[in-house]
């Protein structure tokens, strides 16, 4: 029915629109300055407009006070930095307490927070030599001969090796190393020094 040039809505749309209303109470407010938790930063701008905030934190609550939301803190409840997700770094490296493996020890990334003396790639603690550039394979130490068995280990260290014996070969093949065969070149017995028995 019309009356005055204005449109009666039928009694269901009525009744849709304030269904929406009481479940969606924002549905239809575009009010720019809503504050629905009241911590001074508009919903708008607000990661957390149903949880007070700080300006710091995106209006985002930050229960350490370590400048990292709580949302993104992977240690909430542990004061931390902006560098290591919210969580502590005793050390300073830029690796949190919770991954590094050395917390007291400065050290980089790569190597899961602990330092690398002779930045050969393996980190100090598992460095064998930790003052000389050496390999993953030989526990940080060099290996002159690359027979896979450090020099620190190889009883033949500036020739290519095996590893069952010590980094040295065994010429004759009686399964004695020459590095202790006292017959090197003939085939003999292990009970017998690697010298043949007579």
């Amino acid at each position: 029915m019309l009356r005055n040039k204005q449109i009666v809505l039928p009694a269901i749309t009525i009744f849709f629109l304030l269904l929406i209303s009481f479940n969606y109470p924002n549905t239809f407010n575009f009010n720019t300055s809503l504050d629905r938790d009241a911590d001074g930063i508009t919903d708008k701008r607000d990661y957390c407009p149903l949880e007070a905030g700080f300006i710091s934190t995106g209006g985002c609550p930050d229960i350490d006070l370590d400048g990292v939301a709580d949302k993104w803190d992977k240690c909430p409840e542990l004061e931390g930095s902006l560098d290591s997700f919210g969580c502590p770094d005793y050390d300073k490296d830029g690796v949190s307490d919770t991954v590094d493996q050395c917390p007291y020890d400065f050290g980089e990334a790569k190597n899961n927070g602990c330092p690398d003396l002779d930045q050969d790639g393996v980190a100090d603690h598992m460095d064998d030599c930790i003052d000389e550039k050496g390999t993953v394979e030989t526990n940080g130490c060099p290996d002159t001969d690359k027979d896979g068995v450090a020099d620190i280990y190889d009883k033949c260290p500036t020739k290519f090796g095996e590893v069952k014996y010590w980094g040295c070969i065994d010429s004759d093949g009686d399964l004695v190393g020459d590095h202790i065969d006292e017959c090197p070149y003939d085939k003999g017995s292990t009970l017998n020094k690697g010298c043949p028995v007579k």
